[in-house]
């Protein structure tokens, strides 16, 4: 008989993975803070950039207009940058005794 060792995902532990890193994700607090302040900052830099212009849209065409590009950049440009920029503090061992 031969068994399989099987590791489940969430779905957010990707946009942590470190080329040949065989660690498992961090904790899911650090990876929501670090989520959410690049949601944060991507909105905000996306509502500066697109100023007045969008609020006449109607809402379904705004959300798609702020969701579709914050979602792209955080899955290729933000979160691979973040989880190398802060890898020591992402990857780093539970202190508690």
């Amino acid at each position: 008989m031969h068994s399989t060792d099987v590791h489940r995902i969430s779905g957010l532990e990707t946009w942590f993975a470190l080329p040949g890193r065989t660690a498992p994700a961090p904790p899911r607090w650090k990876m929501f803070v670090v989520s959410a302040a690049g949601i944060y900052l991507l909105n905000v830099l996306l509502a500066l950039a697109y100023g007045g212009s969008v609020a006449h849209w109607a809402l379904p065409v705004r959300i798609a207009a702020v969701s579709v590009p914050v979602t792209a950049l955080m899955t290729w440009l933000v979160m691979p940058r973040a989880a190398r920029l802060l890898q020591s503090w992402l990857y780093a061992p539970d202190r508690r005794i």
